[in-house]
Parts: C-alpha cells; sequence; structure tokens
C-alpha cells in the first residue's frame, strides 16, 4: 500500500528490480496471466508504472483483481 511493496510469486521485490525479475519470470511465455492486486491508498501512477513494465518485459495478460469498498 503506502509502502508501495511489490510481491512477485510470494517474494519482495524492490521497484527498481521488478522490470528484470519480469523479464525473468515471464522468461518470454507472453500467455501468462500476470494478476495484479493494489491497496486503495496506492497512487494509480504508481500502478500504471507496474502495468507499462509488465507490457515492456513481454506481459500481454493482466488481471487487476480489485475488492468492493
Amino acid at each position: 500500500g503506502e509502502h508501495r511493496e511489490i510481491i512477485v510469486d510470494d517474494d519482495f521485490v524492490q521497484p527498481s528490480d521488478f522490470l528484470t525479475t519480469m523479464k525473468e519470470r515471464l522468461g518470454g511465455n507472453q500467455h501468462r496471466v500476470i494478476s495484479l492486486k493494489a491497496d486503495n491508498r496506492l497512487p494509480a501512477t504508481f500502478m500504471i508504472s507496474i502495468m507499462n513494465q509488465i507490457k515492456e518485459a513481454g506481459g500481454n495478460n493482466i488481471s487487476l483483481i480489485t475488492t468492493p469498498f
């Protein structure tokens, strides 16, 4: 949330390492589904940055997980 923590496959990832981590985890598999869940306090610009990095890493299938208010 407000700490902008990123977890990939149960591992904490620094924002500066996210793109490299996603490239490694995707391994060129453009069909793998990436599920994103964010705290409602997270700035939208941060979420957009994460989504752009997933795309840059070769991810094409992004699923957004939402929770009701």
